[in-house]
């Protein structure tokens, strides 16, 4: 049980960018399993027909040249966007696409990314870019990176300078797994 409700915090957690509510730590397994549903059936109401529109963006990138998706991309496509258009093209592309986009951008729009996904990326970037990205990460978004890092491989963890203050975070409202990579880094 106790398992089960991890894993509905975990996934209540990975939707915000700050600590959940204290109250939710109270909450039984069966409560955090209606929450959890609530939220997945809300979430589904408000993205319905999103996909196939992002799915026929990312159609449409692969006709265009990398260079030109990078102008339109920086200029007119907001980081949310882009990081739901990106989900749905070949990780070759995204990767070809990141490497000529700024640091802040792409860690904006790694928020966005589903967390395995964002880990792909930035292990697959130049190291340079991928580190600044990180650090980007580090600074602007603490909780998604720690999200983002339990799907990182050994060369991404390598990569991870957090500050003292950042692995003294306090620990008492984070899910298990958000503890578990602090630990590792």
């Amino acid at each position: 049980m106790q398992e089960e409700k991890e894993k509905h915090i975990e996934f209540l957690e990975q939707l915000t960018d700050g600590d959940l509510p204290e109250f939710i730590e109270s909450l039984n397994a069966d409560e955090t399993e209606l929450i959890h549903t609530w939220v997945s059936s809300i979430l589904e109401k408000e993205r319905a027909g999103l996909d196939s529109f992002f799915e026929s963006m990312s159609q449409t990138f692969k006709y265009i040249p990398n260079f030109l998706i990078i102008k339109i991309t920086n200029k007119y496509i907001e980081a949310p966007l882009a990081a739901r258009i990106t989900a749905k093209l070949p990780l070759k592309q995204a990767i070809s696409i990141a490497s000529g986009l700024s640091v802040d951008y792409v860690g904006e729009a790694a928020v966005y990314l589903e967390n395995e996904y964002a880990a792909l990326l930035l292990a697959a970037l130049p190291k340079k870019q991928a580190k600044q990205i990180i650090e980007y990460l580090f600074n602007a978004h603490p909780l998604k990176v720690l999200d983002i890092f339990a799907y990182a491989d050994a060369k991404l963890f390598k990569l991870a300078k957090p500050s003292a203050e950042f692995k003294n975070k306090d620990r008492s409202t984070l899910s298990n797994l958000r503890c578990d990579v602090l630990d590792r880094l």
